[in-house]
């Protein structure tokens, strides 16, 4: 049986797809934080990155961020979620809950199995985990992992699976059993150039998805 799967696009900024993106309601909208990502928003938004994106949650992505940096963006952007993607520790996941009022993702790194055991930290400091593939460089990769390593994990936090999906890994993501999995994270294998993505490639996927 297919499991419905909260759809979430990382990596936005352009205004124009942004409102285009917005009308496949997606359930979580992700921008980049990071300034030396090729998706970095900036520190300013424009009129459409702070408004409301349909009824999706708009999540700010953060390398190792001071508190201050997240919660400026968080107020300004309108963000709802924060998703954590460098070494923060179980203790600032708190403080960025206890800060800002969002919601937290906190990103995992996943190259073998010692890496699943990393995430039983983050229970209960963290909303949602995100399970990518581990990569010298900050950031997605664009890869996919080993997804046989998830069924170590034993936790009881819901997780995003990331890293190098596209339709033809869809299909076999969403017959897995594992009773956390709660969401898929599209970025790099959608886009047409950094941050642009390809919208009918993407309401094909929220069809399937969704159907």
């Amino acid at each position: 049986m297919k499991k419905r799967l909260l759809i979430k696009v990382c990596g936005m900024r352009d205004d124009v797809n942004l409102l285009a993106l917005g009308k496949l309601y997606p359930d979580f909208v992700g921008m980049i934080f990071y300034p030396l990502s090729p998706r970095y928003v900036g520190e300013q938004p424009t009129a459409v990155q702070a408004a409301p994106i349909a009824n999706a949650v708009k999540t700010g992505v953060f390398v190792d961020a001071p508190i201050e940096t997240i919660a400026d963006r968080c107020h300004a952007f309108g963000l709802g979620c924060v998703q954590l993607h460098g070494h923060e520790t179980p203790a600032f996941c708190q403080e960025v809950r206890q800060r800002t009022g969002c919601r937290v993702i906190k990103a995992i790194s996943v190259a073998d199995a010692a890496d699943i055991d990393k995430a039983q930290a983050y229970n209960g400091v963290a909303d949602y985990l995100l399970f990518d593939t581990k990569t010298p460089k900050k950031g997605g990769s664009g890869q996919q992992f080993d997804w046989s390593l998830l069924d170590k994990y034993e936790g009881m936090t819901p997780f995003f699976v990331s890293g190098g999906i596209d339709e033809r890994s869809l299909a076999k993501l969403q017959e897995h059993v594992w009773p956390a999995l709660v969401g898929v994270d599209l970025n790099s294998r959608f886009e047409t150039a950094p941050a642009i993505k390809d919208i009918d490639r993407l309401k094909t996927v929220f069809e399937f998805l969704r159907k």
